[in-house]
């Protein structure tokens, strides 16, 4: 099936990326690029397929440069706040990577966010075979993380191997209790402060033929979440 613009066909498919796909582009602009902005091209993918009913995901990570520049309450200034979550304690504004939002939103008409996305670039040292684990990143972040989760109540982080779901919890930020944590490793060897890992499949097998079933779980998790976050919000 297709979806017509004009007199254009556009193809479809609800698998718009697989596990493979994924983790072996991962570990490749990792090595190539080791930088997180790169990441979207599996990111926007993966995050598509996860969608709940009248929302889309948007990348906002490189409209930092969009944002107020005067004093003054110019439209730039006001999308901003919309789109952003904001530091309570010096007010400044905090730019997800990306995030979830209606369907009728656009850059000349945003809308405040269901769901809000932070991604890091993962560490991983000696050819890729040890990796330092998200959790201990928590702490680099912490100012970034607590205005989004205020903004929305969870915010997920997540270097493409680690899935986090993050809340407040007594002045602290806390994993989920009721969207756990998912990694698609197996981890094991500790190695300071980071642990050898291994894929859930072997990245350089292509002849992966099943996908684990932490990668099922993560993408209903969003979706889950991210349905009683758009509900909610109503």
């Amino acid at each position: 099936m297709g979806k017509k613009y004009g007199d254009i066909d556009i193809v479809t498919n609800n698998e718009l990326i697989t596990f493979e796909s994924f983790i072996k582009r991962l570990f490749e602009l990792h090595y190539e690029c080791n930088h997180e902005h790169y990441l979207s091209e599996i990111f926007m993918p993966f995050f598509r397929m996860c969608s709940a009913e009248n929302t889309k995901i948007v990348p906002i990570f490189d409209d930092r440069g969009c944002g107020p520049r005067t004093e003054n309450e110019t439209k730039s200034k006001q999308r901003m706040k919309t789109i952003c979550a904001q530091n309570k304690k010096n007010g400044k504004y905090v730019v997800p990577d990306y995030i979830y939002v209606p369907l009728d939103y656009s850059f000349d008409n945003p809308k405040k966010a269901y769901l809000m996305i932070e991604t890091k670039n993962p560490i991983l040292i000696n050819d890729g075979n040890y990796y330092r684990d998200l959790y201990d990143c928590i702490s680099d972040c912490y100012f970034e993380l607590k205005a989004e989760i205020e903004t929305c109540g969870y915010v997920i982080f997540t270097d493409g191997i680690t899935w986090m779901f993050l809340e407040m919890n007594r002045g602290k930020i806390t994993e989920s209790e009721e969207y756990k944590t998912i990694r698609l490793v197996n981890k094991f060897e500790s190695y300071y402060k980071t642990n050898r890992i291994s894929v859930k499949h072997d990245i350089g097998n292509s002849g992966v033929e099943e996908e684990p079933a932490e990668w099922n779980e993560l993408k209903q998790r969003i979706n889950q979440l991210l349905t009683h976050l758009s509900k909610q919000d109503k």
